[in-house]
């Protein structure tokens, strides 16, 4: 009786589940060994707090520093690359700005000098060198007045076969003003008489001053030609000056010389400020000794003095 009960209260040991079972897959992914008994694993329940609606979970698992390092990395490269770009733009910015400023400072510069800036799609002309004009240019060749120039070059200005009506075979003198506009010129002998000319340094526009006239100089403004008369047995040899804008001729020297007496003037130059023509003069006469001497004819009065007396 006593062994009975114990049999019942004591089973013995459990059979093995059917060999179909030998293989099972738990919902771990595990595989258990045939024979091996599967237990059911009751489901974790979370610890909560003492606190209604707050569980506490599992705190996650440390992270390695190595790890940390290499996710952090990607991101640090990100940061210098947009910092690089950053700086990049402000520097090209501030490049402008200078730029902007210098353009506007070189326009307000242009404006206030009167200069005229070129459109935008002008460009701009490379100036090249003309060689200056020199009056050594202007000659005479086969009594004919060239201008030569320095590619060796020559054009005829005044050709002397355009005077052969006059009796003019040629031209002796050439002389430059000094603006360098203008030419005074003188024909040659065997002419009936000396001629003078003054003609733009291109040689149009030919005037004729008067004839019997030579040896011609210009006023330091070219604005007036300084000359005289030809040599006569029994007249005097004035200086006379020729004004080119009204083209009137006068005589500065005609009422400096006393009675009876023949005076014969030259023309030396003019003085280094221009205001005054330096001359000489010889008198000749039947009844006294021949006698000379120095002198200057003030160009705005037209008054002539002699320092010697």
């Amino acid at each position: 009786m006593q062994d009975e009960t114990t049999s019942k209260l004591n089973p013995g040991p459990k059979q093995p589940l059917a060999d179909t079972q030998t293989s099972a897959k738990t919902n771990d992914n595990q595989f258990y060994a045939p024979g091996q008994v599967l237990h059911e694993q009751p489901a974790r329940k979370e610890e909560t707090s003492g606190f209604p609606d707050q569980t506490i979970k599992d705190s996650p698992s440390p992270v390695s520093a190595d790890l940390i390092v290499s996710a952090t990395e990607p991101n640090q490269k990100k940061f210098n690359f947009k910092l690089l770009i950053g700086i990049l733009v402000f520097i090209t910015a501030l490049v402008w700005i200078g730029v902007g400023i210098l353009y506007s400072q070189n326009q307000n510069l242009k404006k206030e000098n009167g200069l005229s800036s070129l459109p935008s799609n002008t460009e701009t002309p490379t100036p090249t060198s003309t060689p200056e004009f020199s009056p050594e240019q202007i000659s005479i060749k086969n009594g004919n007045i060239i201008r030569s120039y320095a590619d060796g070059d020559e054009k005829v200005l005044i050709n002397k076969s355009n005077f052969q009506s006059t009796g003019i075979t040629g031209f002796a003198r050439v002389f430059v003003s000094p603006d360098k506009t203008k030419i005074c010129f003188e024909s040659w002998a065997p002419a009936p008489e000396p001629a003078l000319y003054f003609v733009d340094i291109d040689g149009s526009n030919v005037k004729e001053v008067s004839p019997n006239r030579k040896n011609c100089i210009w006023s330091k403004d070219s604005k007036k030609i300084i000359y005289k008369n030809e040599l006569s047995s029994n007249k005097n040899i004035d200086i006379f000056l020729f004004d080119i804008e009204v083209e009137k001729e006068t005589n500065l020297t005609s009422a400096s010389a006393s009675e009876g007496v023949t005076r014969k003037y030259e023309i030396v130059g003019l003085s280094a400020d221009g205001s005054k023509v330096i001359c000489s003069y010889q008198d000749t006469s039947p009844t006294s000794q021949e006698t000379s001497g120095s002198c200057e004819i003030d160009l705005e009065t037209g008054e002539i003095s002699f320092p010697e007396t």
